[in-house]
């Protein structure tokens, strides 16, 4: 039976405690039940060695089933006392369930553990981001991220600046590295630019790691696009190291970032000293990176910006999420001309200017696609604003010359102001009413 569960073990000493624990089960059994009699019989100590046999992942849970199964039914056929096969029996059952269930557990386990990464890259990259501005606390707080997904320790070495890979040339690479931080011990340390200590090839990296025992470290390359910025060594276990490679990815995009927002920092610090003219020009081609030019409303950035930024201002307030769509933009293009689907697009814009509040944050997100934030605790507000938008339609396609209907399509979701809330998944939410809408509006805008 060992030779069956543990030939795939590949250090002996391994094989050789497992095979002990196996005996120990077998033995504890021989005595209990067939030395003593069953008198006073627990299950205690089979629970300790099945528990060791279990937790080990090299065995396979549904062999070990098989195989304890086999050998105690085997030694309940061959019991000729009806209480030696009772009592083998009952440890049959017992056995069964505590493997089953340490099989369900392991299951289970995998399972959470996989929701767990799914959830934890994308929040990952949410906080790297918004954490970016300091990078002591950036460095710090990835290192901190990272031991709560089970990495024992890691080591961030870096460049004194990025290394350029050029495509078909060997990279040349700097004669020192620095150490800029690490996480060892539950304890997190920084070392400012200047200050870090010197990594060369005569001291190497281990001359910085924990020497109290042995560890095994997995090195990272951190790299975005053709620039490479340093290397990361992690105490991870071998299971977890894909899912390190992907976060390795994602700070390594981060640098790419922190790198770009100092450069722009730079930049704004040499435009506060520049003339006023330039100050204007800024402040103009800040208006249109956040505008729409055909609709006058808000771009899809600008309102992403405000509308979070409102919503993490305004925690526990109701607010509600429009999201509009023009109805038949294309066949208004395609019948009409592009010029009739702009005086559309322009129409409804100044439709919703008017029938929303002052204060709503409106944008037209691209295309025939609109959108508004509103903070407000009007009751039946929701209802009230579908009843102005489809009176206001109504109004202005019954005196208007034109040869088609300038309708939307809305849907409108409420909800109260959390600043962890995601502005993306609130959208979701509004992109689904719109689409149950959208099935009630005209097949075609074309007057008849």
């Amino acid at each position: 039976m060992a030779e069956e569960l543990f030939s795939s073990i590949s250090y002996e000493k391994d094989r050789n405690y497992y095979t002990e624990v196996l005996h120990a089960y077998f033995e504890n059994i021989y005595e209990e039940i067939f030395i003593r009699k069953g008198t006073d019989f627990s299950n205690e100590p089979l629970i300790r060695y099945l528990r060791k046999l279990t937790a080990y992942p090299h065995i396979s849970g549904e062999m070990l089933l098989e195989q304890l199964t086999s050998l105690l039914r085997t030694l309940i056929n061959f019991s000729e006392e009806e209480l030696l096969q009772t009592q083998l029996s009952g440890i049959l059952s017992f056995t069964q369930q505590y493997v089953h269930s340490a099989d369900v557990f392991q299951l289970e386990k995998e399972i959470m553990d996989s929701n767990r990464k799914a959830w934890f890259v994308p929040s990952f990259t949410r906080d790297l981001i918004n954490s970016g501005a300091n990078f002591k606390e950036t460095i710090t707080h990835i290192m901190e991220r990272l031991h709560l997904m089970n990495v024992k320790s890691s080591f961030f070495f870096f460049f004194d600046k990025p290394v350029i890979h050029q495509e078909n040339e060997l990279a040349e690479y700097p004669d020192e590295i620095y150490l800029a931080a690490y996480y060892h011990d539950e304890k997190s340390v920084y070392h400012e630019p200047g200050k870090r200590p010197k990594v060369t090839t005569a001291n190497g990296f281990s001359s910085f790691l924990p020497k109290e025992h042995s560890h095994c470290y997995t090195s990272f390359i951190l790299f975005s696009g053709d620039e490479q910025f340093g290397l990361l060594l992690c105490e991870v276990e071998q299971k977890d190291i894909s899912f390190m490679q992907i976060c390795s990815l994602q700070i390594g995009a981060l640098l790419h970032f922190i790198q770009l927002n100092a450069s722009e920092r730079q930049i704004q610090k040499e435009l506060q000293d520049s003339m006023k003219v330039i100050q204007e020009q800024n402040s103009i081609l800040s208006y249109i990176s956040e505008y729409d030019d055909l609709s006058q409303l808000l771009n899809r950035r600008g309102f992403m910006e405000r509308a979070s930024h409102a919503i993490e201002s305004n925690s526990g307030k109701k607010a509600y999420l429009l999201f509009g769509d023009l109805d038949h933009l294309k066949e208004i293009n395609d019948c009409f001309s592009h010029l009739a689907g702009d005086f559309a697009l322009r129409t409804v814009s100044e439709r919703l200017r008017k029938c929303l509040p002052k204060d709503a944050i409106t944008a037209r997100l691209g295309g025939d696609e609109f959108v508004s934030f509103i903070l407000t605790d009007i009751p039946d507000f929701k209802e009230q604003l579908l009843k102005n938008l489809k009176a206001e339609s109504d109004a202005f396609n019954a005196v208007c010359d034109k040869p088609f209907y300038v309708e939307i399509s809305v849907g409108i979701y409420d909800f109260y102001c959390n600043p962890q809330m995601d502005l993306t998944d609130i959208l979701k939410h509004s992109d689904a009413i719109l689409y149950e809408e959208k099935a009630k509006r005209r097949s075609s805008i074309k007057k008849v």
